[in-house]
Protein backbone atom coordinates (compact mmCIF):
# COMPACT_ATOMS: atom_id res chain seq x y z
CA UNK A 1 0.00 0.00 0.00
CA UNK A 2 1.64 3.16 -1.12
CA UNK A 3 0.49 6.47 0.07
CA UNK A 4 1.21 9.28 -2.24
CA UNK A 5 1.55 12.52 -0.46
CA UNK A 6 1.54 15.64 -2.50
CA UNK A 7 3.63 18.34 -0.96
CA UNK A 8 2.41 21.51 -2.45
CA UNK A 9 3.30 24.84 -1.03
CA UNK A 10 0.30 26.73 0.17
CA UNK A 11 -0.54 29.73 -1.95
CA UNK A 12 -0.39 33.02 -0.12
CA UNK A 13 -3.58 34.76 0.74
CA UNK A 14 -4.37 37.96 -1.19
CA UNK A 15 -3.46 40.13 1.80
CA UNK A 16 -0.07 38.41 2.12
CA UNK A 17 0.53 38.87 -1.60
CA UNK A 18 -0.19 42.58 -1.31
CA UNK A 19 2.28 42.86 1.58
CA UNK A 20 4.96 41.28 -0.59
CA UNK A 21 4.23 43.53 -3.55
CA UNK A 22 3.82 46.78 -1.63
CA UNK A 23 5.55 46.61 1.74
CA UNK A 24 4.67 49.24 4.26
CA UNK A 25 7.29 51.95 4.78
CA UNK A 26 9.33 51.75 7.94
CA UNK A 27 7.93 53.68 10.84
CA UNK A 28 10.04 56.30 12.58
CA UNK A 29 11.65 55.34 15.83
CA UNK A 30 9.44 55.65 18.85
CA UNK A 31 11.89 57.93 20.67
CA UNK A 32 11.94 60.55 17.92
CA UNK A 33 8.17 60.36 17.61
CA UNK A 34 7.68 60.82 21.34
CA UNK A 35 10.08 63.78 21.44
CA UNK A 36 8.33 65.49 18.54
CA UNK A 37 4.93 64.89 20.14
CA UNK A 38 6.07 66.27 23.50
CA UNK A 39 7.60 69.32 21.85
CA UNK A 40 4.49 69.79 19.73
CA UNK A 41 2.19 69.56 22.75
CA UNK A 42 4.26 72.03 24.76
CA UNK A 43 4.43 74.30 21.71
CA UNK A 44 0.66 74.30 21.20
CA UNK A 45 0.05 74.98 24.90
CA UNK A 46 2.53 77.86 24.86
CA UNK A 47 0.96 79.27 21.70
CA UNK A 48 -2.44 79.22 23.40
CA UNK A 49 -0.91 80.86 26.47
CA UNK A 50 0.67 83.51 24.25
CA UNK A 51 -2.72 84.26 22.69
CA UNK A 52 -4.38 84.54 26.11
CA UNK A 53 -1.58 86.79 27.39
CA UNK A 54 -1.89 89.01 24.31
CA UNK A 55 -5.63 89.43 24.85
CA UNK A 56 -5.04 90.19 28.55
CA UNK A 57 -2.27 92.67 27.61
CA UNK A 58 0.17 90.91 29.93
CA UNK A 59 3.47 91.63 28.18
CA UNK A 60 5.82 89.61 30.38
CA UNK A 61 3.67 86.47 30.10
CA UNK A 62 3.30 87.11 26.36
CA UNK A 63 7.09 87.34 25.93
CA UNK A 64 7.66 84.15 27.89
CA UNK A 65 4.99 82.26 25.94
CA UNK A 66 6.31 83.60 22.64
CA UNK A 67 9.84 82.43 23.48
CA UNK A 68 8.70 78.98 24.60
CA UNK A 69 6.55 78.54 21.50
CA UNK A 70 9.50 79.35 19.22
CA UNK A 71 11.76 76.94 21.09
CA UNK A 72 9.24 74.08 21.13
CA UNK A 73 6.73 74.39 18.28
CA UNK A 74 9.30 75.17 15.58
CA UNK A 75 11.55 72.15 16.17
CA UNK A 76 8.49 69.93 16.63
CA UNK A 77 7.18 70.88 13.19
CA UNK A 78 10.60 70.30 11.63
CA UNK A 79 10.93 66.91 13.32
CA UNK A 80 7.48 65.81 12.18
CA UNK A 81 8.15 66.92 8.60
CA UNK A 82 11.56 65.23 8.62
CA UNK A 83 10.06 61.96 9.88
CA UNK A 84 7.40 62.10 7.18
CA UNK A 85 9.36 63.20 4.11
CA UNK A 86 13.00 62.34 4.82
CA UNK A 87 14.57 59.57 2.77
CA UNK A 88 14.57 56.27 4.61
CA UNK A 89 17.73 54.81 3.11
CA UNK A 90 21.00 55.81 1.54
CA UNK A 91 19.85 54.61 -1.90
CA UNK A 92 16.74 56.77 -1.73
CA UNK A 93 18.84 59.78 -0.73
CA UNK A 94 21.29 59.18 -3.57
CA UNK A 95 18.41 58.89 -6.05
CA UNK A 96 16.95 62.21 -4.86
CA UNK A 97 20.33 63.93 -5.17
CA UNK A 98 20.81 62.50 -8.66
CA UNK A 99 17.36 63.71 -9.78
CA UNK A 100 18.04 67.17 -8.37
CA UNK A 101 21.38 67.34 -10.18
CA UNK A 102 19.77 66.27 -13.47
CA UNK A 103 17.04 68.89 -13.08
CA UNK A 104 19.67 71.54 -12.36
CA UNK A 105 21.67 70.55 -15.43
CA UNK A 106 18.58 70.76 -17.65
CA UNK A 107 17.96 74.34 -16.52
CA UNK A 108 21.44 75.43 -17.63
Amino acid sequence: MSSSSVSSSPSPSPSEAIKVIAPTPPTPTSSSTSVSRVLGTVGVISLLGTFVAYKAKNTSLFKAGYFVSWVTAGPAVLMIVQETYAPKSRQELEAKIKLAAEARDKRR
